[in-house]
């Protein structure tokens, strides 16, 4: 932004910008997430979700979807300090489904609806990288200081304002490897994945997962500008892994379409991560709303 002579220039990598470069709601990639995670994954008939995936993207061979929530922290670029200094601000709940899809013959995700209770999450999501974030209301189970036992019960809740979004309940049977739930590109069981030298957790084959900016042209009534991102997700690790046997319940109007499914597994377990930067623009256009 051009200023005037004697005037230093507003500066930061997101609003609000300042003539110090601080104050910025996150910084740039990578951002690095550590937390926990449960999910509970549904075998769906595929006329049923089809419609939710958007070309170039396919529904995979095997019609899953995944129902996950999440209990993290994130640095959002800004360092580990600012964790350590911050705990208020970095510390989020979040819950998405994704679909398991085909692209270039490779398998990844596509992740129609997320829900999260933090500005900087809700920020770098729908800006950035076109993650559909929206407000709510995310719980998770906490882990007993004892540790997890056979019988114990994981709940994931999910609402937004005063409504349920969704919900579910994962009895944990046996703890140790993800016992053949394959993630994405095809892996059979995550465990083959190994561990890293100097870590204590299973590696994990995390497959692209693709979102879509939509952002309105604030020149051009009625337009959208709609970009389909590919992100890649690094040093993805699961310790402390559990699974068990899940059930769920959906209820609002927009997670009607995958009432009745199979739940072919469920698990707990540690998470961390870092999102890289940049994504892959794969299209990019601008459409009518």
């Amino acid at each position: 932004m051009n200023t005037e002579a004697g005037r230093k220039p507003w500066r930061g990598f997101s609003a609000p910008l300042h003539p110090e470069g601080r104050y910025a709601l996150y910084g740039p990639p990578p951002w690095h997430f550590e937390g926990y995670m449960a999910a509970v994954r549904l075998r769906c008939d595929r006329d049923a979700i089809d419609h939710m995936v958007p070309e170039p993207m396919k529904t995979a061979a095997d019609p899953l979807v995944e129902i996950a929530v999440f209990d993290c922290r994130c640095d959002y670029g800004l360092g580990e300090e600012y964790v350590q200094r911050n705990p208020d601000q970095v510390h989020f709940q979040e819950s998405f489904t994704r679909h398991f899809i085909e692209y270039e013959g490779a398998v990844g995700y596509w992740m129609p609806y997320i829900w999260c209770n933090t500005d900087s999450e809700f920020a770098i999501g729908r800006e950035m990288y076109g993650w559909p974030h929206k407000w709510g209301n995310v719980a998770l189970t906490e882990r007993p200081f004892r540790g997890w036992r056979s019988g114990d019960i994981v709940t994931g809740l999910v609402g937004r304002g005063c409504r349920a979004v969704l919900e579910f309940e994962i009895e944990l049977e046996r703890p140790g490897d993800l016992g053949g739930i394959g993630m994405a590109q095809g892996a059979d069981d995550d465990s083959s994945a190994g561990t890293a030298p100097g870590r204590t957790g299973t590696d994990v084959r995390w497959g692209s997962s693709f979102t879509q900016v939509a952002l309105p042209h604030p020149a051009e009534q009625g337009m959208v500008l709609q970009r389909l991102v590919r992100n890649q997700m690094l040093d993805v690790e699961f310790t402390d892994i559990w699974t068990g046997k899940g059930s769920y319940e959906v209820y609002a109007p927009e997670l009607q379409y995958l009432k009745g499914a199979e739940v072919v597994s469920a698990r707990w377990h540690t998470i961390v991560w870092t999102k890289p930067y940049p994504a892959e623009v794969v299209l990019e256009e601008l459409a009518a709303a």
